[in-house]
């Protein structure tokens, strides 16, 4: 074997033994958590193990080992990407749409609508089956987690059904309504939520009063869930 292919060698099994201590020893750098991962700009394959520019390797040699860097690394890319961080903090990317659930009871659809949309967002439109799973997962995971979950994006309009925000019909598309719902109990029940895990019925949805009375409904309010279309 050549010299040039030893060297070769040498950087290859350089680059595999470094990265492997660098996981093991740091390894919320090595292995990002789509959840808990907030920097300021996105994640790229360069910089998701460690720095190589200040190795003492001459340029051809960094040239090779810059070369296997980005496509193992870009393997880990690929295979995060249905559900990754998207550019803004706190922001959950899954498809082409960006998640973000505000872990603070709101006792007003209106107002949790309203708060989406300052953040450039909405209140959340569920298309799938896989979405609403999704979003569910996610709601688990937060530090509250109330009996009446998360606000979605839908209200009964005068003709007493359902549509969601964009206009759609809830009846023409994917539902999770949980047994016996919707009810329209005491006949004032427009807006709807996702039930939380701590409830019976946790990850289906249910029709609910837009406003909350704050003395009885405080503790089970839902909590904010926005959405909001990725720009690539």
């Amino acid at each position: 074997m050549t010299f040039r292919k030893w060297n070769f060698v040498f950087i290859f099994l350089t680059y595999l033994i470094v990265s492997s201590s660098f996981a093991k020893n740091n390894p919320q750098s090595a292995v990002f958590n789509s959840a808990t991962y907030t920097s300021d700009k996105p994640r790229q394959p360069m910089d998701q193990t460690f720095n190589i520019n200040n190795w003492g390797f001459g340029s051809a040699d960094r040239k090779i080992l810059k070369q296997m860097k980005y496509k193992i690394d870009s393997l880990y890319e690929k295979s995060t990407a249905t559900v990754s961080v998207c550019p803004q903090d706190g922001w959950i990317r899954y498809g082409n749409f960006s998640y973000l659930i505000i872990d603070i009871r709101t006792l007003n659809w209106s107002d949790a609508r309203r708060t989406c949309q300052m953040l450039g967002g909405d209140l959340a439109i569920i298309k799938s089956a896989a979405e609403n799973n999704f979003i569910f997962t996610l709601l688990k995971k937060q530090k509250t987690i109330t009996d009446w979950g998360v606000w979605l994006g839908f209200v009964r309009k005068a003709d007493n059904k359902f549509y969601w925000i964009d206009g759609t019909p809830l009846a023409k598309g994917y539902t999770a309504w949980a047994s016996r719902q919707p009810d329209n109990s005491g006949g004032n029940e427009k807006c709807g939520n996702m039930f939380g895990s701590a409830h019976s019925n946790g990850g289906k949805w249910n029709d609910l009063t837009c406003d909350l009375d704050p003395p009885n409904h405080w503790k089970v309010a839902p909590v904010i869930l926005c959405k909001k279309k990725q720009i690539m």
